[in-house]
């Protein structure tokens, strides 16, 4: 691919942000700003656009004091850069973090998006929150859920908006940030952590993807194409679902679920499987709830003799009782 000048980058965002209609007129746009080099990108494109997109700009930062003085350094290098530009800060410290043990990459994604959407519950008017992720973000997360193994969901996009949240720089390369930072001689915050292989997503970052390039150098492209057209598939499919899954449900509750087992037991294995699936997001059940989860489900339901009942995370529990099946969300 060749490589975007910082021109060239700030119009192909701008026109992004138009044609997904990202930003009106008279947005806040909040960057989340981590100090590291997409959201230093993505705030400085902002900057500059704010005047032609007629919005009001602002930052956050989320201090997970995970990381010592480099920690520290972050939110120091984020205040200065705030106040060069002349943008408002709104910051937070992660003090309630795991005290007894180190915290996961899970528990400190959901403390930084509680601090999100605490901003978004207190600004007035339309608010955002301008996250940076980038197509190579997009292309490490695919493959990292196919090491894990995972359901057609899995593969999908990620979104470019999702209720309050937005991604300008989606369909841009890490290659193409970088060299905009260089260009305007940017400077930006290097998270040391990014490089350690003990971790799944560096690894791929820094191992695997290489060795895919030399296959094909375009596979960042490749990969987010493919994600893409799946989520386009996938969409069509759930609602699909939603429709075949009013058809089979007799009870719906804030804790429980009932479907008619009879009416389940037709259906296709790609319908019996979004049936569930669904029914268990409808109570709360997360990403972390994958194809094996649901296929445990399944092999317990078609089975004619054993237990009838399965555990599952997010203290949901899935049971077949008298013709029913019930989805339940317990207390413990």
């Amino acid at each position: 691919m060749p490589k975007i000048s910082q021109k060239n980058l700030i119009i192909k965002v701008y026109k992004n942000i138009i044609a997904e209609r990202l930003i009106g007129e008279g947005d806040t746009v909040i960057v989340a700003l981590s100090g590291g080099p997409d959201s230093v990108c993505l705030f400085d494109i902002l900057a500059i656009l704010r005047s032609k997109l007629k919005n009001n700009l602002k930052a956050c930062h989320f201090n997970h004091k995970l990381r010592g003085a480099a920690s520290e350094r972050d939110k120091k290098f984020v205040q200065k850069l705030c106040q060069k530009y002349g943008v408002e800060l709104i910051e937070a410290d992660w003090n309630n973090k795991p005290k007894n043990k180190k915290a996961s990459e899970e528990e400190a994604r959901n403390a930084r998006y509680e601090f999100f959407e605490k901003i978004l519950k207190t600004e007035r008017g339309e608010a955002k929150i301008a996250l940076a992720h980038n197509s190579n973000d997009l292309a490490e997360t695919l493959v990292q859920r196919l090491i894990r193994g995972t359901g057609l969901k899995g593969l999908k996009s990620i979104p470019s908006q999702r209720e309050n949240f937005i991604r300008p720089l989606l369909k841009f390369s890490r290659t193409d940030i970088l060299e905009y930072l260089k260009l305007k001689n940017i400077k930006y915050r290097t998270d040391k952590s990014n490089f350690n292989l003990d971790f799944l997503r560096n690894k791929i970052r820094h191992r695997i993807l290489p060795q895919l390039k030399k296959i094909n150098p375009n596979v960042i492209e490749a990969l987010g194409s493919t994600s893409r057209a799946i989520e386009d598939d996938y969409d069509f499919l759930e609602s699909v679902t939603e429709d075949k899954l009013r058809q089979i449900i007799e009870k719906r509750g804030n804790s429980e679920i009932v479907l008619n087992y009879k009416k389940w037991a037709t259906l296709s294995p790609s319908l019996s499987r979004l049936t569930l699936r669904l029914s268990v997001e409808y109570l709360g059940g997360g990403e972390d709830i994958n194809y094996s989860h649901i296929e445990n489900v399944r092999t317990l339901l078609y089975k004619k003799e054993g237990r009838k009942s399965l555990p599952l995370p997010h203290h949901l529990q899935v049971s077949l009782e008298r013709g029913k099946i019930i989805v339940l969300k317990t207390k413990n």
